[in-house]
């Protein structure tokens, strides 16, 4: 008897990015999700394209009354029309949305970049277009399952759409609203999607990935490739996955050393796997982690410590890293100011010993907003990059 392991494809692409963080994920018990390139409205679109889905059989009054060989163009705007609809329904119910109108536009863009689709999609089908989208869309989110015998795994996942065409090809399709760094892992996810419906439910089904950006973009994967990518990487990678879940000790760690300054486990991954790694340790990712007392223990007052190594090393160029590594900090909190909608810049860095102090001003706006805003990203920091910051108000500045 096979002993099957049970895993599932978020893990699956994590552990494509970092073999660590999808072992530390399992040591944990904790369901990471990895944050690079992420839109942080991404549930919201899922949610708002999956209740869509779920509505075309009493699809809005707008797209009913459109009939037979109605113009792309009136197509289009009632679809917007009714995807637009279930956004009011997120924001009226969730007031946190009015703190990042940025994002919120950018959810909004996205949704009428899918309206356009689906408006062109339907034409082919020569119906009238209620009956053309209904049959497009076959079923919105849902869970699939299927034994990887190969790997000796049971895999699960779940899928953000089927789509079917005008001759009755099917499609299983993942939105994705993260960036291109992330293109080849999608590939590989909605590849594991077709194989899980393929195994469970003897349905061939063409893998496709949305991804909404300034522009839509549409990326299919044919059947010859779609098999290399299953045969040649993805169950040896399950395989190795079940294999490293036995032996923790031997979990490679990443090859891409863009990852580690976003990990959600970067700390937990410093403490299990404690060899030198670059990416992690060096600055400006070891400034968010506690510096150890003499008895190896993390020191509460380490808020943003010295590099390693750094007590060896000449006072000039400790100075010019620690100022490097403010700068480098400073970026990051600018960054996630933009994410709110709230345009800042840096005045000024202080690097000291064990802390530094930024000096952080709105040129024009609310000081309020800026308030707002410093807490979400307070705590962002803390969650993707192990950040430590504590900030407040000094004459309309925050200072982190």
């Amino acid at each position: 008897m096979v002993d099957l392991c049970i895993l599932s494809v978020t893990e699956v692409r994590n552990a494509l990015r970092c073999p660590r963080v999808f072992a530390l994920g399992r040591s944990t018990s904790r369901a990471v999700a990895f944050p690079v390139g992420s839109s942080c409205l991404g549930a919201a679109f899922h949610r708002i394209v999956d209740r869509f889905a779920r509505t075309v059989d009493a699809p809005p009054s707008c797209l009913r009354e459109l009939g037979e060989g109605a113009e792309e163009p009136k197509v289009r705007s009632a679809l917007t029309q009714g995807l637009l609809g279930f956004l009011i329904d997120e924001l009226d119910a969730n007031p946190t949305y009015g703190t990042m109108p940025a994002e919120v536009d950018d959810l909004a863009e996205a949704l009428r970049q899918l309206a356009a689709y689906l408006a062109g999609r339907v034409q082919p089908f020569g119906a009238q277009p209620a009956d053309a989208v209904r049959r497009l869309l076959r079923s919105g989110e849902r869970e699939v399952e299927a034994r990887i015998d190969e790997a000796g795994v049971v895999l699960r996942g779940r899928i953000d759409a089927l789509y079917g065409t005008e001759d009755d090809r099917l499609e299983v399709v993942e939105y994705k609203l993260t960036d291109e760094a992330n293109a080849s892992v999608d590939r590989a996810q909605v590849a594991l999607y077709r194989e899980l419906l393929r195994r469970s439910e003897g349905v061939d089904a063409q893998p496709v990935v949305l991804r909404f950006g300034p522009e839509l973009t549409r990326c299919t994967l044919d059947t010859a490739s779609t098999e290399a990518l299953l045969r040649e990487e993805l169950v040896p990678l399950l395989g190795a996955m079940k294999g490293w879940l036995a032996s923790p000790e031997s979990v490679p760690a990443t090859r891409r050393s863009d990852l580690c300054a976003a990990c959600p486990v970067a700390r937990e991954c410093a403490e299990q796997y404690s060899g030198h790694l670059a990416a992690r340790d060096d600055p400006p990712m070891a400034a968010g982690r506690p510096r150890p007392g003499a008895d190896g223990a993390p020191t509460a007052s380490s808020t943003l410590p010295l590099p390693r190594g750094a007590a060896e090393r000449p006072l000039d160029q400790l100075d010019q890293e620690g100022e490097a590594e403010a700068q480098a900090i400073g970026k990051r909190i600018l960054e996630e100011l933009r994410r709110d909608g709230i345009t800042a810049v840096l005045q000024e860095t202080t690097v000291g010993a064990t802390m530094h102090l930024l000096t952080v001003s709105r040129p024009r706006g609310a000081v309020r907003q800026l308030d707002t805003a410093a807490t979400n990203v307070v705590h962002r920091l803390e969650a993707t990059d192990g950040l430590k910051l504590t900030y407040r108000i000094d004459g309309g500045r925050r200072w982190f």
